[in-house]
């Protein structure tokens, strides 16, 4: 009689995994005597090879509750569910424990960065071989819940509980709720020193490499149509990250604008300018780079700030919004640059290479090339790019009839560059 194939029953030395053939404890091979035997055993018709899609895989799950670990036979075509009711057939205890009726434990797989594998949780109505676990792999039974700590554009950093099964999405709204915010549609989860790192929000925490002890910043990862300014603290966190942007130099703008924005600041920090009581103006705080050095520009920041007299914080802040909003650097990611073009000598009348640091901007609409200054050198409709490359770290725009030669730039990380210039141009072609 031929042996079923094992399904999920805890693992011994009992089974070959290699040949399918039984044995006995240890390896150990059954007694014979040669042709002197007294018993023959009836041949055996060979079995075949298991298929990859049903191949055996020799599990072991560490039971972290228990600091425990089991070795397990199962089927790669075995559910999540399935494996679950294995493990608690082993340890009964723990499908009555509270977390377990309350569904927050879980399979977890730790990843492996040698063979490029990330971590992730095993998904219920999901196979092992949907999760890609291997032969010999590891997997840890524990508790779903993980604290999430994040940082506010104000710089407090709160913690919560989330379960760390559910995608980013889903925990962007537990975020909202547990401050207090009505929407949380246009915010996002991004890693604390790269403005450009929002996560992906259809995908785990762990999915995107983001570690138990990593803080991330909760913030607005696009700004819509308007703002619901029956929501102060979501006005709140989206006034700051606008002054956050325009002091940081992420939307260029001209000096009246930017003395505009300082005196909208002073309204909102202080009230009304008191002359009995004036206020100092810390340029660091309220005026991107390129201005903090202009010679009395404080001065023109206070004539500005008189004029906003009676206006409160929220119309304040609401006034900030949205004069970033109908800035024309407003939607536009800049890189810092280095442009290569060819120039006459006017004394010898030969061309040579000329090297300038540029800002070059990109959007959905036009694409533009601006001096560290924030003055307008170059601008494009995206339609008129024909044709863009990378070649030695240097990138060929080419506009054809649009332009008498290639733009040449030199980025510091040009493929980052290169892969928001696609994304625009698709749309583009698209739309």
């Amino acid at each position: 009689m031929s042996k079923k194939p094992a399904t999920g029953t805890a693992a011994t030395g009992g089974r070959n995994q290699s040949s399918g053939s039984l044995s006995r404890p240890g390896g150990a091979a059954s007694p014979r005597t040669g042709s002197n035997a007294s018993m023959t055993q009836s041949p055996r018709a060979p079995q075949p090879a298991p298929t990859s899609s049903t191949a055996g895989l020799v599990i072991s799950i560490e039971i972290v509750q228990k600091n425990q670990t089991k070795g397990f036979n199962f089927q790669s075509t075995m559910l999540t569910e399935e494996l679950m009711e294995e493990v608690w057939e082993k340890f009964p205890d723990l499908k009555d424990a509270q977390e377990a009726k309350e569904k927050m434990v879980g399979l977890y797989y730790p990843g492996d960065e040698e063979r490029s594998r990330k971590p992730c949780w095993l998904k219920e109505g999901r196979t092992l071989a949907y999760a890609q676990i291997k032969h010999t792999d590891k997997l840890y039974y524990k508790n779903c819940r993980r604290i999430l700590s994040y940082k506010l554009m104000d710089q407090n950093t709160k913690k919560l509980f989330v379960d760390d099964r559910e995608p980013v999405e889903k925990l962007l709204v537990v975020v909202a709720q547990h401050i207090g915010m009505k929407h949380s549609d246009e915010f996002g989860l991004r890693r604390e020193n790269d403005k450009n790192s929002w996560l992906a929000r259809d995908q785990t925490l762990h999915e995107q490499n983001i570690k138990d002890d990593e803080v991330l910043i909760f913030g607005q990862s696009f700004f819509g149509e308007n703002i619901d300014q029956a929501d102060p603290f979501h006005l709140h966190l989206a006034y700051l990250q606008c002054v956050r942007s325009i002091v940081d130099g992420d939307y260029p703008c001209p000096m009246n604008q930017a003395i505009r924005f300082a005196a909208i600041q002073a309204q909102v920090d202080c009230g009304d300018y008191d002359p009995q009581n004036p206020k100092t103006i810390v340029k660091d705080l309220c005026l991107p780079l390129e201005w903090r050095k202009e010679k009395g520009i404080e001065a023109q920041i206070v004539t500005g700030w008189k004029n906003l007299i009676r206006m409160n914080p929220q119309q304040a802040k609401y006034r900030y919004y949205m004069e970033m909003r109908n800035l024309r650097s407003f939607g536009i990611t800049f890189y810092e640059v280095s442009q290569y073009f060819y120039e006459e000598d006017k004394k010898t009348g030969k061309l040579r290479p000329i090297e300038r640091k540029v800002k070059f901007g990109i959007s959905r609409e036009i694409l533009l090339i601006l001096t560290l200054r924030n003055e307008l050198i170059s601008e494009w409709d995206i339609w008129m790019l024909k044709e863009f490359n990378l070649k030695q770290n240097i990138i060929f725009l080419d506009f054809g009839a649009h332009e008498d030669t290639l733009i040449r730039l030199s980025a510091e990380n040009p493929k980052l560059t290169l892969l928001l210039l696609c994304c625009y141009k698709v749309i583009s072609i698209l739309s």
